[in-house]
């Protein structure tokens, strides 16, 4: 059994203007995965509305579907039936409006962390604009002290922070703002809600 507990967040004139949010519906979704011994269905008729600007928690217990929901924001899994929008667009494809923040760091292992932060930049930015902002996202995540290691060379949860401020593959909260941040863990670590915190109040809905 899931549930959803929505957190409507206050919006200032100026986050309003510049907020990138949409809303994100689940109509109808089930979702059925097929072994060789059995059809194991994780979610059935799922019907969800999740205002632009909405923080929502999906509540349950390990494998009711929690992840399957929402890697089918993102488009990296797809409803056996029924549809999810984002906004006007039905998901239909790996959806670039997204970035996800995964249970699991996502990093390359041979690029240090300032390297792996610097995957998320948006194309054109120059290198001045990037380094400016990649000193800023490790200062809200507290590894500017770590900016030349390896992931090796970093602690769990230190790697978490880096995935934080930009994993690749579009998972995590990227150097780019995104319109939806599918986030599949529990954060602890008050850096980590730091970081939640900004990336909150200038980009779109949230479901954890």
């Amino acid at each position: 059994m899931i549930m959803a507990t929505a957190f409507a967040l206050p919006q200032t004139a100026d986050s309003t203007s510049t907020s990138t949010a949409l809303p994100v519906d689940f109509r109808n979704v089930s979702r059925t995965f097929t072994t060789k011994n059995e059809q194991r269905t994780v979610l059935a008729d799922v019907n969800l509305h999740i205002d632009a600007g909405q923080v929502v928690a999906i509540l349950g217990a390990s494998g009711c579907g929690k992840s399957t929901l929402l890697r089918s924001v993102s488009g990296l899994d797809h409803p056996s039936s029924g549809a999810v929008f984002t906004g006007v667009r039905e998901v239909n494809d790996i959806n670039e409006l997204c970035a996800v923040a995964f249970q699991e760091p996502r990093l390359l292992p041979w690029r240090s962390v300032r390297e792996n932060i610097s995957l998320g930049l948006a194309p054109g930015t120059s290198r001045l604009e990037g380094n400016e902002l990649i000193d800023q996202l490790l200062e809200l995540t507290g590894l500017s002290h770590a900016a030349d290691l390896r992931p090796r060379e970093i602690s769990g949860g230190m790697a978490q922070r880096v995935s934080l401020a930009d994993p690749p593959e579009n998972a995590g909260l990227t150097a780019v703002d995104p319109c939806i941040v599918p986030n599949d863990r529990i954060d602890g670590d008050p850096r980590c809600r730091r970081s939640f915190d900004s990336r909150r109040s200038r980009c779109g809905s949230w479901t954890s």
